[in-house]
């Protein structure tokens, strides 16, 4: 009897230890002060979730109305938006589909997008990772046309390893790394991956010519973001839950190996690479347990941050060294997606899984 009580004692208090660890890990008495980066203006959308910076016309590409839950699609929910960055005062565009795409395929549900500009045809091609019903992804692949605004659609990559996507990064026209964010379908296990923090989660390669896949890494927690250094050296991706931004290197074989990895304390969502200093903006979830109540009120005023860090991507551990400092801080504009647009004008896009996208001047940078 003593020893049942001892044993039940024992699982109690690690019980207790750990949710006294997952409250403090996910900052949840934490306070969130306002932090604007400057002058900062608001435009009303269905979510912007991601966002890419096309260095070869200044445009910004928008994600917008993701539905997590695929079992409830709404059709005709789903865009794109452009954000010309030439001008004194962007604002978003609607982009448009040409050839009847969505049309044919109403249930169109965005969610992480990269790019790749062919040198050889100048075609700028984006990767658009699309959730379907039965839980069922692709890769949908255009040709961005920046004069018209619009997209035209050239194939959409399959596989049993596309499967529960969250964001993609293109590293030529024929391939891409993306991650996989969940391991499991259900809502329930899903949540529980999640709080137990379990190691579930991949980074997995694809090469469309071939219409091959494969596991490139393993052993993450809840992998979100993902991007490529600008000299295309380094992979950069998040294991959100173990809080950690990862550098990997690319081997022959295509699969990723480790080379250097930053603790980052909060829960880093997605990623954007400065193509001038190659430093790395960061989306920053702050209240990683209030998500859950934001996915039920889009209204809810979900904290988030911005982070600049430094990078030296020259070398063979590229966070060496590494600076990081907090550009924007809010509990009013939640940032799940960032995008820098570097010039004089130095401009901070900041977006949303279901709410606004944000403009904003970045007045003074520390590194």
């Amino acid at each position: 009897m003593a020893a049942c009580k001892l044993i039940l004692f024992s699982l109690l208090a690690g019980f207790a230890a750990y949710a006294a660890y997952i409250l403090i890990r996910y900052n949840t008495f934490g306070r969130v002060h306002e932090q604007l980066p400057g002058k900062c203006r608001t435009f009303k959308m269905n979510g912007s979730e991601d966002i890419i910076f096309l260095p070869n016309y200044n445009h910004s590409i928008v994600t917008s109305g993701v539905q997590l839950d695929v079992s409830v699609l709404k059709p005709f929910y789903g865009s794109l938006y452009a954000v010309d960055m030439n001008v004194d005062d962007p604002t978003p565009i609607p982009i448009k589909f040409e050839e009847n795409y969505l049309e044919e395929n109403p249930y169109f549900n965005p969610h992480g997008l990269s790019y790749w500009i062919d040198n050889e045809n100048g075609d700028t091609l984006l990767y658009i990772v699309c959730h379907w019903m039965d839980h069922v992804d692709s890769v949908d692949v255009f040709l961005y046309n920046p004069n018209e605004f619009s997209v035209t659609f050239l194939k959409r990559v399959s596989h049993p390893l596309v499967h529960e996507l969250n964001n993609i990064v293109a590293v030529s026209r024929h391939e891409f790394y993306a991650t996989n964010w969940k391991y499991f379908n259900s809502k329930i296990l899903s949540r529980l991956e999640q709080i137990l923090q379990l190691p579930f989660n991949t980074i997995i390669y694809c090469n469309i010519k071939d219409k091959s896949c494969l596991t490139a890494a393993t052993g993450l927690r809840s992998c979100n973001g993902i991007n490529k250094s600008r000299n295309g050296k380094f992979i950069y991706a998040t294991s959100s839950l173990g809080g950690e931004l990862i550098a990997y290197k690319r081997l022959q074989d295509n699969k990723l190996e480790i080379a250097q990895t930053t603790h980052i304390p909060i829960y880093v969502d997605n990623l954007s690479v400065d193509i001038v200093t190659g430093d790395i903006w960061a989306a920053v979830l702050v209240k990683c347990l209030e998500m859950e109540e934001y996915f039920k009120n889009h209204s809810y005023p979900i904290p988030s941050q911005t982070l600049h860090i430094t990078v030296n991507d020259e070398l063979e551990f590229p966070f060496t060294n590494t600076k990081t400092e907090q550009i924007f801080q809010s509990t009013t504009h939640g940032a799940i997606s960032t995008s820098l647009y570097v010039s004089s004008r130095r401009l901070l896009l900041l977006g949303t899984v279901h709410g606004d996208m944000h403009i904003c001047h970045v007045n003074y940078l520390m590194y």
